[in-house]
């Protein structure tokens, strides 16, 4: 197996274990308390598990940023995408087989249109900012904060947006919990459009902020600094 091949893999298994913890605490009557944080950890351990081999998407929004800002190539990012949609639609298989048949049909999720698009936006946004900012940047290589700033960031983001929006924060959940009939159709395209939106903007506000090419700054030894 190529190593591109085995990449492409890892994000595929992560992104079915992301996707079936999220279709759990959605179908199962899961504590709302609770749901944000099993989110989070669960998006945390995967990063820090696959980050060394894949870097850790699952999220073709994260994938199409990192595209974006020259970190990853064409080819690379499209196979990233189709094998991450590919988990998200095999973990709604999963899901149901595990379950044999949902109890009861799930009411679907219709929002309005303005706050949906605004929320999952602005916390999409936040969580690729953090992505990038935290396992991309060169400033920051070698750190071993950023599986937990990165799963913190969606446990942010769906425990404040969970009310007025999917709060996937990533298309290929928007697509596992779609395919069980937990959203509008509207809905649907609406989230998927604001996450691409978000892979954007993101991509900007790094283009904008970032330091990455700055010139560094030259730190002076303290006994070259006593004898000036």
């Amino acid at each position: 197996m190529t190593s591109d091949l085995k990449k492409c893999f890892v994000e595929f298994f992560g992104t079915f274990f992301l996707c079936f913890t999220v279709l759990f605490c959605v179908f199962m009557n899961v504590n709302p308390a609770v749901v944000p944080v099993a989110i989070g950890l669960v998006l945390a351990v995967l990063v820090y598990v696959g980050g060394p081999v894949s870097g850790g998407h699952y999220n073709p929004a994260v994938s199409i940023a990192i595209f974006l800002i020259g970190r990853m190539g064409a080819k690379k990012t499209f196979l990233y995408c189709i094998f991450q949609i590919f988990g998200a639609a095999y973990a709604s298989l999963m899901f149901l087989w595990f379950v044999s048949s949902l109890a009861e049909a799930p009411v679907k999720a219709d929002f309005t249109a303005i706050p949906l698009v605004t929320a999952e936006i602005v916390f999409t946004t936040l969580l690729i900012y953090t992505v990038i900012f935290t396992a991309i940047s060169k400033r920051v290589e070698g750190n071993q904060y950023f599986g937990f700033a990165i799963g913190t960031s969606v446990t942010v983001g769906v425990a404040v947006a969970g009310g007025i929006c999917l709060a996937a924060l990533n298309p290929a959940v928007a697509i596992a919990v779609s395919l069980l009939g937990v959203a509008t159709l509207k809905t649907f395209i609406l989230t998927i459009a604001a996450d691409i939106i978000a892979a954007f903007a993101a991509c900007g506000l790094y283009k904008l902020l970032s330091i990455d090419n700055a010139e560094k700054v030259e730190v002076v030894p303290i006994d070259d600094f006593i004898k000036q």
